[in-house]
């Protein structure tokens, strides 16, 4: 049985895959972070392929793409859909996957190098 640990994040190969969409149904903005209060993580609400809702961190250059395309107006952001690329990389000291994603049908969905699904779970 794979065990999976639940969390109100959006998780890499667990709550998404590479080509999935999801829809902007919140845009929370900069948000604190628990463990660090002088970090701000960029925070909007997602809609899941399952239709279930998480919080999901966007990266700076998922965010550049999506500001690139929709504007900075995050408030028009909603409804919008968002199609996700897992890439696993160093961050933060150690190989992790990471979550980017890019407006639907722009050319930065098909520009970052992806991995596949792995059966060992995230």
């Amino acid at each position: 049985m794979k065990v999976i640990i639940k969390s109100e994040y959006v998780q890499p190969l667990v709550d998404v895959n590479n080509g999935d969409e999801i829809r902007v149904i919140q845009v929370y903005g900069w948000v604190t972070t628990p463990t660090d209060p002088d970090k701000e993580r960029f925070q909007i609400l997602v809609e899941l392929p399952n239709l279930d809702r998480k919080k999901m961190s966007v990266n700076k250059t998922s965010l550049r793409s999506i500001m690139e395309e929709w504007g900075d107006e995050s408030d028009d952001w909603k409804g919008k859909k968002l199609v996700v690329r897992i890439v696993e990389q160093q961050a933060f000291g150690e190989l992790k996957k990471i979550i980017y994603a890019n407006p639907v049908g722009t050319k930065q969905e098909e520009e970052i190098p992806v991995i596949e699904s792995d059966e060992g779970g995230a």
